[in-house]
């Protein structure tokens, strides 16, 4: 059996369009991997949070990972569609102002530090946060540099 080395968390909401593109994108990449590369897919978990990262803080604390990654819509200086690597310094500096919802990710951050796993933050620059249930086209076609992004990150 290989040892999961990684862990993604898929953030957002469901309802507001952009928002969801962690959700998404998460699910995307373990049916993709599990197609295409079943060697790495065997290296990762990936689990949907939605709203409630904390939740699944200390499942992921107590799941001997060494790398955590956490994809979500989140605000930065870019163009809709873009796709930037956050490292837990980026987070935590920042008090975390670049999210779209109210919860402190700096707390899950710190929390999963304490283990001695590395944390990182892959966010996509959403372009429509209202309600709906579909992701923008920009958004959509922000897949292919996600899954580059997310596959460097896997241990």
């Amino acid at each position: 059996m290989v040892e999961k080395t990684t862990a993604f968390l898929g953030l957002g909401n469901p309802l507001k369009g952009d928002d969801a593109a962690g959700i998404h994108f998460v699910k995307k990449l373990k049916n993709d991997l599990e197609k295409e590369n079943k060697d790495v897919f065997e290296k990762a978990d990936f689990f949907i949070a939605g709203s409630d990262p904390l939740s699944f803080a200390f499942k992921i604390a107590n799941g001997n990972y060494k790398r955590v990654v956490l994809v979500d819509a989140c605000i930065f200086e870019g163009e809709p569609g873009d796709v930037k690597i956050f490292s837990s310094n980026d987070v935590l500096s920042q008090n975390f102002a670049m999210t779209t919802h109210n919860y402190d990710l700096g707390i899950f951050f710190k929390t999963l530090e304490k283990s001695n796993v590395e944390v990182f933050l892959i966010g996509i620059l959403p372009k429509i946060i209202e309600e709906t249930d579909q992701l923008s086209d920009v958004v959509k076609n922000a897949y292919s540099s996600f899954k580059k992004k997310a596959l460097s990150l896997i241990l």
